[in-house]
């Protein structure tokens, strides 16, 4: 009987754990980005090259 009652504290244990790892998840995915674009409009622009890089140090 004893051994009963561990593997039902461990099968509770994995719930447990797997509902607090899918919890974490959903907030993290659901929260506000860390990180804003100072321009929404340079979105998907690239970085304009810095011409003041000496000429034997270009590709």
């Amino acid at each position: 009987m004893w051994a009963l009652d561990i593997q039902h504290i461990r099968d509770k244990m994995k719930y447990i754990a797997l509902v607090t790892i899918i919890m974490v998840f959903s907030m993290t995915a659901c929260s506000k980005p860390t990180v804003d674009s100072p321009d929404p409009g340079s979105y998907g622009q690239t970085i304009k090259p810095d011409h003041k890089v000496p000429e034997e140090h270009r590709n």
